[in-house]
């Protein structure tokens, strides 16, 4: 931990599907307790225009089928919104329906509620959840846009 940040990253392999990720996996000492230092980490970051596609995997450089010049979006991570004190004691259920803006430079832009809001403070977990979305912009071209989705968040209390 430099500077008071520290990351987590959770690595997925998918059984039959031949990656180079060998030497990375292999670098990983899973036993310590006290990290692994990267220096200054990676010059280029999911979503930056400069990224070259034309190494990914086909699965990972989907293409739309009706437009081959086109790449959708892609969700990398999305967060969950949790319940606050105050729902989970009232018994607030329900859903809450925006529309994000994904910008794109690969950042979250304007989010809007589009159904009725939730109360104590759920719609506002949801707006948090939402700008915690990592995802690669659409592409058309090749060149990166801005693109308006529609998101769903739950909550039910078992």
């Amino acid at each position: 931990m430099a500077n008071n940040r520290w990351v987590e990253l959770a690595v997925y392999h998918r059984s039959g599907v031949n990656t180079d990720d060998s030497k990375f996996s292999n670098s990983l000492d899973l036993n310590s307790s006290e990290g692994k230092d990267i220096g200054e980490g990676s010059e280029v970051t999911l979503g930056d225009a400069g990224v070259d596609t034309s190494v990914m995997s086909p699965q990972r450089r989907m293409q739309d089928p009706v437009d081959p010049n086109t790449e959708p979006y892609r969700i990398i991570s999305k967060s969950m919104a949790a319940y606050t004190e105050q729902a989970r004691n009232n018994g607030v259920q329900g859903s809450v329906s925006v529309k994000i803006v994904f910008l794109a430079n690969g950042g979250i832009g304007p989010i809007t509620v589009t159904g009725d809001p939730l109360k104590d403070g759920l719609t506002e977990r949801v707006i948090a959840a939402a700008r915690r979305i990592v995802f690669l912009p659409k592409k058309v071209n090749g060149i990166p846009v801005s693109t308006t989705v529609s998101f769903q968040y739950h909550f039910t209390l078992y």
